[in-house]
């Protein structure tokens, strides 16, 4: 009996790709390397966490000013002047 047939491809048949930071072309030696050195694929990690944090301050100062608005007052207007990196910051603590 044949061993059935597998689409993996092994990384020395592997075609040339594109980096999925610099796209730059590149020979992988894995099958699923998806950058063409480890520079770039720090860099892209670091891109999505900053993206990440970018969208949490700005959720944050939505919250803040939704909060500040339904509170209202000297309380509510307290509130809305807090800075999001603040808060942030504690949540993290």
């Amino acid at each position: 009996m044949n061993a059935p047939q597998t689409h993996f491809q092994p990384a020395s048949e592997a075609q040339s790709r594109r980096c999925d930071h610099c796209h730059a072309p590149f020979a992988p030696k894995r099958a699923w390397a998806r950058f063409c050195k480890p520079k770039c694929r720090n860099d892209f990690h670091l891109a999505i966490a900053h993206k990440a944090d970018a969208e949490k301050l700005d959720l944050i100062a939505r919250v803040l000013k939704h909060v500040g608005e339904s509170v209202g007052g000297e309380i509510g207007s307290d509130i809305e002047a807090m800075d999001p990196k603040a808060v942030l910051g504690a949540i993290r603590q």
